[in-house]
């Protein structure tokens, strides 16, 4: 699979983009204008790079090929950052981490920003609902304010019923509600308690609901539960948006973002089972310098393993979502984009994410669009970016492309683009959001060649790949000088030295 994928890319390098895109535009014609709903569903931490249709070996989501038989497939799309704030911030905002400053755990988006997103640009056109069941992603849809008409609060499909936040006099503002309440007089994470005898109560309310729970649910997924503060199911997750969509009245924005596949990892036991036997044995890569405590590579192919189960886990549950896009006729009539906001790494020496380094399974994310129109799936593969989201969008929409908008419409939604475009994705989340831009790790993607800059303290380097004969990035020819070298760092370079302008006056 692996070689056969290798020798795709180099064949398609060879292939001038016009005759990649030129018959496929003709199959689409001009994008349908006002569908009836724009539809943003985005899996937390899902990588391309574990997918069969983007190359993988193993077949973990046949549900999700089955419904890209009739959408637009993008083969090369990448995320603005490597975890959910600068990743999120970027899919709403269709700007890049330096430009939207939300690039730090807890980050939002810089003040001239947060309101340059997808939400204020289709209301008043269409209403807008959001809904993150990840805390960190939820805090953007907040900072959006009145332009999210229906802001659905992220606990809301989880099994736990809080005696705090969850109480209906807080639903105006659940997620302040979840600050006071589990940061600051119950701390569940560290530190004391705001309240002597509060916090010790509700631990042990917790700990008796959550051995009811797992009592109740946890034999399907191996005697625990999918969490994220709290416990969930993930037929819940779909039977939760199948309601949602089924009472629409209007047209709509719907931004629904939810936590599989992200960590923990408790997959229905029968592909834990099915994908443990396969004899999958992916290649062995050095540990990287910026990995702390690096996990072997027996840690890592068991974290890969319960991760792969977990999304075929989800892409069972989300089979049903698939069906009821086509029975009730939203799927004929709206654009539904299915992305992610960051990958997932299991290699280097480290699983997981929001490690400093942008290789493919990290910033590499699926994006399937199902627009009216489209009868039989069409693939692109020139890279693309989640930035873009919002400027296609705008477009699909019939409306005035914004001002600030760094991203560029999707190819396919506009026949005019360029192959060789410049994607980046943008990681400093060890860098104060309000000063120039010292650490940083940042990957700049032109056609199949990629340049990636460490900029850490005691670790300066760049990392260049082609991606057509070396897609595992395991030989680094940054010291055979390749042609464009200093081109693609000067590029880098440029973008780091107009977004410090500001801040190095």
């Amino acid at each position: 699979m692996l070689n056969k994928r290798r020798d795709f890319l180099k064949l398609l390098s060879l292939v001038p983009a016009s005759v990649v895109l030129s018959p496929l535009s003709k199959i689409v014609g001009e994008p349908v204008k006002n569908a009836n709903h724009i539809i943003i569903l985005v899996f937390d931490a899902w990588s391309a790079e574990n997918v069969q249709m983007f190359g993988y070996p193993r077949r973990t989501m046949p549900n999700l090929e089955k419904f890209s038989e009739k959408a637009i497939v993008y083969h090369r799309n990448y995320s603005g950052g490597n975890f959910t704030i600068p990743g999120t911030a970027s899919i709403l905002t269709g700007l890049y981490p330096w430009t939207h400053r939300a690039f730090a755990l807890g980050g939002v988006i810089s003040k001239e920003h947060s309101k340059h997103t997808v939400f204020n640009v289709l209301n008043p056109s269409y209403k807008t609902i959001g809904f993150s069941q990840n805390v960190n992603s939820d805090t953007l849809i907040f900072e959006a304010g009145k332009d999210v008409e229906k802001h659905i609060p992220f606990g809301s499909y989880d099994l736990n019923d809080r005696i705090t936040y969850d109480a209906s006099i807080f639903q105006n503002d659940a997620y302040s509600a979840f600050l006071a309440f589990e940061n600051t007089i119950f701390n569940h994470e560290k530190g004391r308690d705001g309240s002597l005898f509060g916090g010790p109560i509700i631990r042990l309310f917790d700990l008796e609901n959550e051995k009811r729970l797992l009592q109740k649910y946890g034999a399907a997924y191996g005697g625990n539960l999918p969490n994220n503060y709290e416990m969930f199911a993930l037929p819940n997750l779909v039977d939760g948006f199948i309601k949602l969509l089924s009472e629409l009245t209007e047209p709509s924005l719907i931004y629904f973002h939810v936590y599989p596949p992200h960590k923990p990892n408790f997959p229905y036991p029968k592909y834990l089972n099915k994908f443990n036997v396969d004899n999958y044995k992916p290649i062995a890569k050095p540990d990287h310098p910026l990995v702390i405590g690096p996990k072997t590579y027996g840690l890592q192919n068991d974290a890969r393993l319960h991760y792969d189960a977990f999304l075929a886990s989800w892409d069972e549950e989300t089979g049903r979502l698939f069906e009821y896009f086509e029975t009730s006729g939203i799927k004929q009539n709206s654009t539904i984009i299915i992305t992610s906001d960051h990958g997932e790494l299991h290699e280097r020496g480290y699983y997981g994410h929001t490690a400093p380094i942008h290789y493919e399974p990290l910033v590499h994310v699926p994006l399937v669009i199902s627009t009216p129109g489209v009868d039989k799936r069409i693939d692109v593969y020139e890279p693309t970016s989640n930035i873009d989201l919002l400027p296609t969008i705008a477009k699909i929409a019939n409306i005035p492309q914004p001002a600030w908008v760094e991203g560029q419409v999707l190819p396919i939604f506009e026949t005019d683009t360029d192959p060789l475009r410049s994607v980046f994705t943008f990681d400093a989340s060890q860098n104060s959001s309000f000063s120039a831009l010292k650490i940083y790790t940042i990957a700049l993607i032109k056609g199949n060649r990629k340049l990636i800059k460490f900029v850490w303290p005691k670790y300066t380097k760049l990392e260049y790949y082609d991606l057509s004969t070396d897609p595992e990035e395991m030989n680094n020819l940054v010291d055979k000088k390749p042609s464009d070298l200093s081109q693609m760092e000067e590029e880098i370079n440029t973008v780091i030295e107009n977004a410090n302008k500001a801040y190095n006056k």
